[in-house]
């Protein structure tokens, strides 16, 4: 009799996998074959019917074998159908069935504006067409100059000319804004703000949440002198646009543009800070489990949800969870669950979404390279060094599982990674305790704003200095090029076999001992 000693959490984690690479081949498919939605939920209604059947009319000996092969299928299909449901279907009420044509819009900016050095985007909700009696819906990406300034909420009215986005460079900027439900765009329209009657509810929260950003953005400035400035308000309030370009492409050279910009560590790091923070002040776990959860929750809003800040955000509840629960979270089955409901809510992000992609992959790494690399460091006896050995096996890890990504996407891989990190990672820490503390300080002192600031100043400092010192040597990085889906697959498969055989051996190892 055939058997399969599989627990219900490793029969959930391997149905929640199969429906992320049901989600990856659906994204695959030409739109005319993925759009389909009737026939694959057909098809799945018919493989859970078979299911069903199959389950009543099957000796006991084999009926688990028989239903698991089958709700793996009904779950692959079941990807499928919720991919094609997330293809945009045209019509006249679709904003975009009037690409390439001129029209006067109106509507309602629905994202923080993203302002740049020359220009300034806005994500303007569409409603209606001047003299139209029908419903427009649908998003414009409208590039506007910098002045006037329009905010999140306002409702305006524009004579656009209305574009599909269009690939350059090699950049699949269509499906960049497709991740944003984004399919026309408009360029330095004629844009006016028009009077209307009081904003939604969540309207108001937004621009109240903005208008704070707005405030702790103003206290890094005053507090802190360029380049340094960009540098914490990208670490703090995710804004990823006011670092010096070389400085930006240092930070790719040496490995660690992960810390530019708001990252899945740091809000992984920030919920621990609370959780401990909180417990050490007296509270009862369940309250500081809802404290630091209502704090995460506000702080995601406050910089904009990125998507490695939502995906970190799922994974903090999960670890603030487990911790409020008593027992210690599988990293493993956090991820991977993190990472289906991000799909669930967005399946164009697996496919599109590059910092989804390297954020998955990194802690990936993590979980599988990692302890690996520990097992080989210590049977070769390397020092652990205070923790610098930890550093950079968790460096190596990620690169090991995000290389191909980079090198597709980038065109070079970082050499240099594991000894950058291993001077600026220590820091991370430290920077967000005292810039939160800073900027509070600043709020009641505002006369003093430089001097609380000087500890932060001096950390982000370093990192600088650190930086542009490890990017000098020419083998910081390595041009790669493209590389192509065929030998990345190679690689991942490769990369995989060694874990498995690798995680065989050590099993091997720990019965002969």
């Amino acid at each position: 009799m055939f058997n399969l000693n599989l627990s219900k959490s490793k029969i959930f984690l391997f149905l929640n996998l199969v429906f992320i690479v049901g989600i990856f081949l659906a994204s695959l498919l030409p739109i005319e074959i993925a759009k389909n939605d009737l026939w694959w939920f057909g098809i799945m209604c018919c493989v859970l019917v078979a299911l069903c059947l199959l389950y009543l009319n099957t000796p006991v000996e084999t009926r688990f074998i028989a239903s698991f092969s089958l709700a793996v299928l009904a779950v692959f299909f079941l990807a499928f159908w919720h991919f094609s449901l997330a293809i945009p279907m045209d019509g006249e009420d679709k904003i975009w069935h009037y690409n390439n044509q001129k029209k006067e819009i109106s509507g309602t900016i629905k994202a923080e504006p993203d302002i740049r050095e020359k220009q300034v985007k806005y994500v303007v909700a569409v409603e209606n067409f001047a003299g139209s009696q029908r419903e427009i819906t649908g998003n414009v990406l409208v590039t506007n100059n910098l002045y006037p300034l329009f905010q999140y909420g306002d409702k305006v009215k524009l004579n656009c000319q209305l574009k599909k986005p269009k690939k350059f460079d090699e950049f699949a900027y269509d499906r960049y804004l497709a991740r944003f439900e984004i399919y026309s765009v408009c360029y330095f329209p004629q844009l006016l703000k028009i009077e209307s009657a009081d904003q939604s509810f969540s309207d108001n929260f937004y621009n109240k949440t903005f208008w704070v950003k707005n405030q702790l953005r103003a206290l890094i400035n005053s507090g802190l002198v360029e380049p340094e400035a960009s540098l914490a308000r990208g670490m703090i309030l995710g804004d990823q646009k006011g670092l010096p370009l070389d400085l930006r492409e240092n930070f790719a050279k040496t490995g660690l543009s992960h810390i530019v910009a708001i990252s899945g560590m740091n809000i992984t790091m920030l919920a621990v800070w609370l959780m401990g923070l909180f417990l050490f002040l007296g509270l009862w776990r369940k309250q500081a489990f809802y404290f630091s959860l209502a704090i995460i929750i506000f702080y995601i809003i406050l910089i904009g949800a990125p998507v490695s800040a939502i995906r970190a955000g799922i994974m903090s509840f999960l670890l603030l969870w487990s911790v409020y629960l008593g027992r210690i979270s599988k990293l493993q089955n956090s991820l991977v669950f993190a990472g289906v409901i991000m799909i669930l809510i967005n399946p164009k992000i697996l496919r599109d979404d590059i910092g989804f992609q390297l954020s998955f992959l990194a802690l990936l790494g993590v979980v599988y390279c990692y302890p690996l690399l520990n097992y080989w460091l210590d049977k070769t006896k390397v020092p652990k060094l205070m923790g610098a050995r930890d550093l950079i096996s968790l460096t190596i890890a990620a690169q090991l599982t995000t290389m191909p990504i980079m090198a597709n996407n980038f065109s070079q891989i970082s050499i240099i990674s594991p000894l950058s990190n291993l001077l600026v990672l220590w820091t991370l820490g430290p920077i967000m305790i005292f810039t939160f503390l800073a900027m509070g300080l600043s709020l009641l002192l505002p006369f003093l704003s430089f001097i609380v600031f000087i500890p932060v100043q001096l950390i982000l400092s370093y990192v600088v200095w650190a930086v542009n010192i490890t990017a000098r040597p020419t083998y910081a990085s390595v041009e790669t090029g493209k590389l192509g889906w065929i030998l990345m697959l190679f690689y991942y498969l490769c990369l995989i076999i060694l874990i498995i055989k690798q995680k065989d051996y050590n099993l091997e190892q720990k019965r002969d001992l």
